[in-house]
C-alpha cells in the first residue's frame, strides 16, 4: 500500500496560576485526507486499488502543577494531566475489481490520566551564556477501551472485524534533555524521551534550535 496524507493543524494553549498551583491546558485539532493506493498480485489475479478518504483528530488536555524551589536555579514539580483524543474516520470504499474494500465509517477515542514529577536546574556559564537540565517521569493509564477496531468488506464478501494495535492500559512515561542557550537570541537543545507499556514501546529523539527577534 502507497498511502499519502495531508493535514492541516490549529491549536491553542492557556495558563493561569491560582495560589500556588500552575493551571494549563490546550485544544488541538488536525484534518487529514488520505489517499491509498495498493496492488493485489497472486496466481491467476491481479489488481489494482485506490481510496480516499478524510479523518480528523480532536485533543484536549487539562493539568494541574505545583512548582517547588530549591535555591534560585533548581525546581521540582510533581503534576496531574488528563488528556483526551478522538479520532473519527470517514468510511471509504476502494475502486478496483474483486479485491476491492470497503468500511464504514468509524470514531475511537480514548483518555489517559497521567501523574508524575518534574525537574529542571540551571546553571550559567561565561559570557551570558547557560545551561539547562532536565527531566519527568510519570506513570500514564489509559481509561477506555485499548484496542482499536473497524468492520470492512470485500465486493463480493461478507463483513469482517479487523482490529488494530492495542494502546498499552499502563505505561511509564520518562523525559531527560539539555539546552543551552548560547546568545539571548539563540539556544539549542535535545532530549530523549520514552513510553514504556505493558503493550507497546516508544522511543523518541529530539533536536531543537530556537532563535527570538
Amino acid at each position: 500500500m502507497l498511502p499519502a496524507t495531508t493535514t492541516i493543524s490549529t491549536w491553542g494553549l492557556w495558563r493561569a496560576q491560582v495560589s500556588n498551583f500552575d493551571l494549563r491546558g490546550g485544544l488541538a485539532y488536525t484534518w487529514s485526507r488520505i489517499d491509498a493506493k495498493r496492488s493485489v498480485n497472486f496466481a491467476g489475479y491481479s489488481d489494482h486499488l485506490q481510496s480516499t478518504h478524510q479523518a480528523d483528530t480532536l485533543q484536549a488536555f487539562g493539568e494541574v502543577g505545583r512548582r517547588l524551589d530549591f535555591g534560585p536555579s533548581v525546581q521540582l514539580e510533581p503534576f496531574a494531566n488528563l488528556t483526551h483524543v478522538q479520532v473519527k474516520s470517514d468510511g471509504f470504499k476502494e475502486h478496483g475489481g474483486l479485491a476491492a474494500l470497503s468500511a464504514k465509517q468509524v470514531s475511537d477515542q480514548q483518555t489517559f490520566a497521567t501523574l508524575g514529577l518534574r525537574a529542571s536546574a540551571s546553571k550559567p556559564l561565561d559570557s551570558g551564556k547557560s545551561l539547562s537540565l532536565f527531566a519527568s517521569a510519570g506513570w500514564k493509564h489509559a481509561l477506555a477501551g485499548v484496542t482499536p477496531a473497524n468492520t470492512y468488506r470485500f465486493d463480493a464478501s461478507d463483513a469482517f472485524r479487523v482490529e488494530g494495535v492495542a494502546y498499552s492500559r499502563n505505561s511509564a512515561v520518562l523525559e531527560a534533555g539539555v539546552e543551552t542557550r548560547l546568545t539571548p537570541e539563540l539556544s539549542l537543545g535535545t532530549a530523549y524521551s520514552a513510553q514504556l507499556g505493558d503493550a507497546s514501546s516508544e522511543h523518541g529523539l529530539r533536536l531543537n534550535a530556537s532563535y527570538q527577534f
